[in-house]
């Protein structure tokens, strides 16, 4: 398997960044979680859920929505692009919502 890019993109909304990346995330529909526990066994989102400050996590095709508490990205873009390169080589992009 190729090595996974993964490039990050601000959006309108200061408090979320788009996270676009080189592998599908979900091969079909999107889906929304706002807690681990609703993410069952799809650890990548459990995983971006938790950690600090952020609120939501927005799947669709080949990217990777985060929605955070504040509007300062330097630290936790870097946090969310480390657990997407690690965790996404485990993930199933054929999620069943």
């Amino acid at each position: 398997m190729s090595e996974l890019m993964v490039t990050p993109q601000y959006t309108p909304n200061p408090r979320s960044m788009k996270f676009v990346l080189s592998q599908n995330v979900m091969n079909e529909g999107k889906a929304t979680f706002t807690t681990p526990e609703q993410a069952q066994d799809l650890v990548m989102v459990q995983e971006l859920l938790k950690l600090p400050m952020v609120e939501q996590v927005y799947l669709f095709e080949n990217t990777v929505t985060v929605t955070q508490e504040e509007d300062e990205w330097d630290t936790l873009a870097q946090m969310v692009k480390a657990v997407l390169i690690t965790r996404m080589p485990l993930h199933n992009p054929n999620i069943d919502i």
